[in-house]
């Protein structure tokens, strides 16, 4: 179950190749009666199952790894699959409910200190506010991001709160200010 499931990581969503390792390990800690590891099988199917405007699945992995998580009370883990509902409500065009899992991560991610998940939450919330119409509001968060990114440890959370920022500002007509965040 364990070398499927690091088969199955997919570190961005909609790899699809890393799907059947994700499902084997699903079916293995299914049998094993290993909820956590379960959760953590399901999360990462999820991942791979995620594929732009087409989230279904992703969703409903998600949902079980979720409720599997809860009664555990907050965990990094916990934050991540939150992070990673957020963003596969988003892909299939679901701000609302996308905005509310981000808000759920960051909260759960504040409250064990875990910089990281706290900061990725933050750059999918301005990515979501995007995804609503709400440039001006994602360009403020993703400024808010940007800031809180520089002085954590975590090169890939600030470049991508840097990429996201500066594309915002050059959809909003900001050239120069989009090309000084790049």
């Amino acid at each position: 179950g364990r070398i499927n499931l690091a088969l199955g990581w997919d570190p961005y969503f909609g790899d699809r190749s890393r799907l059947l390792a994700a499902r084997r390990a699903e079916q293995l800690f299914r049998k094993a009666n290993e909820p956590l590891m379960l959760a953590q099988a399901l999360g990462h199917a999820g991942r791979a199952a995620s594929r732009y405007r087409d989230a279904g699945e992703a969703i409903a992995c998600f949902d079980e790894a979720l409720s599997i998580l809860r009664p555990h009370g907050p965990t990094k883990l916990l934050a991540l699959l939150l992070l990673s509902q957020a963003t596969a409500h988003k892909h299939a065009g679901d701000v609302a409910v996308a905005r509310s899992y981000a808000l759920e991560g960051q909260t759960v991610a504040a409250s064990l200190g875990d910089i990281q998940t706290l900061d990725m939450c933050g750059i999918q919330l301005a990515s979501i506010a995007y995804e609503a119409d709400e440039l001006e509001e994602a360009i403020a968060i993703a400024h808010e991001s940007l800031e809180r990114c520089r002085g954590a440890p975590f090169m890939r959370n600030h470049f991508v709160a840097a990429q996201w920022l500066a594309g915002f500002l050059l959809l909003s007509g900001g050239i120069e200010a989009g090309r000084a965040a790049a």
